[in-house]
């Protein structure tokens, strides 16, 4: 199964089992650790069936823990839980496989993907076609280091995580020119407006397709996706973008 490239496919011979508050042998990956105890950590989970959770990892940051090497970012486990609260046990954790390690550049991009999940996501509200999403992300920023592939990833997982989170872009753009006012598109005319951003509707429609082979269909995608999560996001930027803007700017 590692050399398997379809994540669907590969994720069809995994079989999660639930026993009242059990779970067993779940798809995860880690989005985040933080210490819970002098031995222990509080890892926030993305799943395939459950969604976002939280579970305390007990014991895990002893030497002895066989939590200790595998519970790691970006790299896609078998995970068992026991508990019905918001805070699950880990019970045990799993190497999947079928992963090539996400490094150097990619790594900033892998936290951003992690980032965005922890803050439009609520937890254990699952969707599978999300984990399956991200899953493509990481496989792509863990396998390629031209920009454009990269780019073209982070735009695609953008796309799929604003419409789980119900942003909804037009089924149709009439000839001319959009703003983004807030996080809706709005028509501003047939003729290009005086100050933007705005985006032409032949652009749009490449972006919504999510055909990014045109340079200009990729900045527009960057742009408008960005303003719309901006907007959802409120008052709190992303770290991972600040992160970013700082190292841009050395």
């Amino acid at each position: 199964m590692a050399g398997n490239t379809n994540p669907q496919t590969l994720l069809g011979g995994y079989i999660n089992r639930r026993g009242g508050d059990r779970v067993t042998g779940e798809p995860a990956f880690v989005l985040r650790m933080e210490p819970w105890s002098e031995t222990s950590l509080l890892v926030d989970f993305y799943t395939w069936h459950h969604g976002r959770i939280l579970a305390r990892a007990r014991g895990a940051k002893r030497p002895t823990s066989p939590m200790r090497g595998i519970l790691s970012e970006f790299s896609p486990l078998l995970i068992s839980w026991n508990g019905s609260g918001a805070t699950k046990t880990l019970m045990k954790v799993e190497w999947m496989g079928g992963f090539a390690p996400v490094e150097g550049d990619s790594l900033l991009s892998a936290f951003y993907l992690n980032e965005l999940l922890l803050r439009l996501t609520p937890r254990e509200d699952p969707e599978e076609r999300l984990f399956v999403a991200y899953w493509d992300a990481l496989k792509v920023l863990a396998t390629e280091s031209a920009p454009p592939a990269i780019e073209a990833a982070l735009r695609t997982f953008e796309f799929r995580l604003l419409r789980y989170a119900g942003y909804g872009f037009p089924a149709e753009f009439r000839d001319g020119f959009y703003v983004l006012r807030g996080e809706e598109l709005v028509y501003a005319g047939a003729s290009a407006p005086e100050s933007g951003p705005y985006y032409a509707s032949d652009t749009l429609k490449s972006v919504v397709k999510l055909d990014f082979s045109n340079p200009l269909s990729a900045r527009a995608a960057k742009s408008l996706f960005r303003g719309v999560i901006a907007s959802l996001l409120g008052d709190r930027p992303l770290n991972t973008r600040r992160i970013l803007s700082e190292l841009k700017r050395l």
